[in-house]
């Protein structure tokens, strides 16, 4: 673009911040329009500017220039360049624009001397006048929508000369209510790699626009179209673009694309742009594994392991490069193929492919055979010297190793430790002398045997068999029906069901609601199905907490049982003093004053002393506050205001036998 040089000192201002035009950021353009047309020889948007020797803007102006903003200080001269007169010349303005949606403007306009502006050559602002100041005037103007023309006069009578221009959005909620247009051109890729969706758009118009939202919605094969969601997040979109990533699950998916300006105002959708995800990819077949070939006079067979499901072609090479022959016509739905046609003492090479769909595999290893002529039936010797360790949860079986030149592998059978079950091959071929099985950690003991194949088929007889115990790491169930009574002498009987495999049972107890669980026992029953314990450790009177566990033989604990309250009572025979009776509590300003009577003991208990207790913090039994000798009262000042308060009073004997918890007192701080 050409801008004006046109001066009449050296002084001229800096493009206003109001005049830009919209932010390159929101992605705004000036495009070109049929509508009106852009002034000659100016990028649409731009003003252009046209210089005339007179105010009245007759004949052919002296000078055309483009300019950015209008915002000139002449001082006393003429705009330089220009050849014109130091006063009586006029300057005209001219630019066509998209508008967008339209809606409120402000039109600014400071001059000295005469200013008109127009908007599709309707008179807006009319400050036509020989002035020796600058004058200033704003108007609202609410604009249509679409490209508009605007065309700005300006006249420098006589003295200084300057003027300045500026259109400006209207953006308060309450003066602006027109929404921008909806964006128009979306249109959307999916990108098969990738699996993301990029979108883009004709970049609107509105000069107040905020940005972008984009909208997402589900186009399923079967059913009907999903919502509309917001996928591009809270804060509008600053660019005509966005990258999404919809699920790749053969759905299709719809976008569309909202404008929304600064005062809040949000378009209409815009039409829908469609795109449709492939479905899942099939997953890659595998090679088969553990390929193996055995020659013999009918025939060489390769067998191998694999997925079920596809099915599978045979190569044979006399090279284990190649070039590589396809043994099967069509895709062979077995693991073990016989090949006839193998020729005879000579060595080649073997490898499988897995089939399905028209899709085949990676090639699997290559294995070698030899076709013998003649037939062997020599069985070899079954092997010898098999033992087996624990190694941490398997079983690792080592024998000795046969000494057959023809040997070509050793099978692994396995049975549990009754005879009366039969044998399971758990390694159809091991090359080694070693192998490490993993059997169910659950205690049961396994037997295993070794059996020797020569390379003619031929198998050797079982090996001795070696015992392996697997480690048992499964818990026993937790004891059911945990309860807790009084037994005759008033303890706490505590009573269970039976869990089956438990060698031990495991007590454990809490002081009150909250505490850690100690263990006080471990109990084997001497009679099968009579699960019973006493505590005899307990404060008569107060509460405990009693969970169990079952141990088996390998020390795994289960988990804990329901849990038990018992509290233990006063023995019928017992000696015990008598429990202290009419407890009152009374308030006294900031303390409350306990008091009691102790009944007479005729089983000839002395009273050394008395416990009190105070109920805190929700528990279940009360704690112990004071010890004091022998006496009827207490005052209790360690209270919160406003807090209500329990107490309950125990006697103690001279032998340090004691009585049952008195009735509650009860009285708030």
């Amino acid at each position: 673009m050409t801008l004006s040089t046109h001066r009449r000192t050296a002084l001229r201002r800096a493009p206003a911040a109001a005049l830009a035009l919209a932010s390159a950021a929101l992605g705004l353009t000036l495009p070109a329009g049929t509508a009106h047309a852009a002034p000659a020889g100016c990028a649409p948007g731009v003003w252009k500017a046209e210089f005339f020797p007179n105010t009245t803007f007759r004949g052919t102006p002296k000078k055309t220039a483009c300019d950015d903003v209008i915002a000139e200080n002449y001082g006393t001269g003429a705009p330089a360049g220009t050849g014109l007169p130091r006063d009586g010349f006029g300057v005209r303005w001219t630019t066509t624009r998209d508008f967008g949606s339209g809606g409120p403007f402000t039109f600014t306009a400071e001059a000295t001397d005469g200013v008109r502006v127009y908007l599709d050559n309707v008179l807006k602002i009319d400050e036509w006048k020989d002035v020796p100041k600058t004058r200033k005037k704003a108007v609202r103007v609410t604009v249509p929508k679409g490209k508009h023309t605007l065309r700005v006069n300006y006249a420098a009578f006589t003295g200084p000369a300057n003027v300045k221009f500026s259109y400006t959005p209207v953006t308060a909620k309450a003066d602006d209510k027109t929404a921008p247009l909806a964006p128009a051109g979306v249109r959307a890729a999916f990108d098969r790699k990738t699996g993301r969706t990029t979108l883009r758009w004709t970049p609107n118009n509105e000069q107040d626009l905020a940005g972008y939202t984009v909208h997402r919605r589900v186009l399923p094969a079967r059913g009907k179209p999903g919502a509309w969601t917001v996928v591009s997040g809270k804060k509008p979109l600053t660019a005509a673009s966005f990258t999404d990533r919809p699920k790749a699950n053969g759905d299709g998916y719809a976008y569309a694309v909202t404008a929304t300006d600064k005062a809040g105002n949000v378009s209409r959708r815009s039409a829908e742009a469609r795109i449709t995800t492939p479905g899942k990819p099939v997953p890659a077949l595998p090679a088969p594994h553990d390929v193996a070939a055995s020659g013999e006079p009918d025939g060489t067979t390769v067998t191998w392991q694999a997925a079920p499901g596809p099915g599978f072609h045979v190569y044979r090479s006399e090279r284990p490069s190649g070039p590589w022959t396809r043994l099967t016509r069509e895709p062979f739905g077995g693991y073990a193929y016989i090949d006839t046609t193998a020729p005879f003492d000579t060595a080649v090479y073997y490898y499988v492919t897995s089939v399905s769909d028209g899709a085949e595999s990676p090639a699997s290893a290559v294995v070698k055979a030899d076709r013998p002529r003649v037939t062997d039936t020599t069985a070899p010797a079954a092997p010898t010297g098999l033992r087996v360790e624990t190694e941490g949860k398997a079983a690792r079986l080592t024998w000795d190793g046969n000494t057959e030149p023809d040997l070509s592998h050793y099978r692994v059978q396995r049975r549990r430790g009754s005879y009366d079950e039969p044998w399971t091959t758990v390694a159809e071929r091991v090359e080694g002398t070693s192998y490490t099985d993993r059997p169910k950690n659950d205690g049961t003991v396994y037997v295993y045997t070794i059996i020797a194949v020569d390379t003619h088929r031929n198998e050797s007889a079982r090996s001795v068999t070696a015992a392996y115990r697997s480690p048992n790491l499964t818990p026993p169930e937790a004891p059911r029906y945990v309860t807790a009574s009084q037994d005759r002498s008033g303890d706490v009987l505590l009573g269970w069901n039976e869990s089956r495999r438990a060698e031990t049972y495991r007590i454990y107890r809490a002081d009150d609601e909250g505490e850690p669980y100690e263990l006080i026992a471990t109990v084997r029953p001497d009679i099968p199905g009579a699960q019973q314990y006493i505590d005899r450790d307990t404060t008569p009177g107060m509460y405990r907490f009693y969970v169990l566990t079952a141990v088996d033989r390998d020390g795994n604990e289960s988990e804990r049982s329901n849990r038990a309250l018992g509290r233990r009572g006063l023995p019928s025979t017992a000696q015990d003093p008598a429990r202290p009776t009419d407890l009152t509590a009374v308030v006294n300003r900031n303390a409350i004053t306990l008091t009691w009577r102790q009944p007479d003991n005729p089983r000839g208990a002395r009273i050394q002393k008395y416990r009190v207790y105070r109920y805190e913090g929700g528990k279940v039994n009360p704690s112990l506050i004071t010890e004091i000798p022998y006496a009827l009262s207490y005052t209790d000042t360690k209270l919160v205001p406003n807090t209500g308060y329990q107490y309950r009073v125990m006697a103690v004997d001279v032998q340090g036998r004691t009585s049952g918890l008195s009735d509650t007192a009860v009285r708030r701080g």
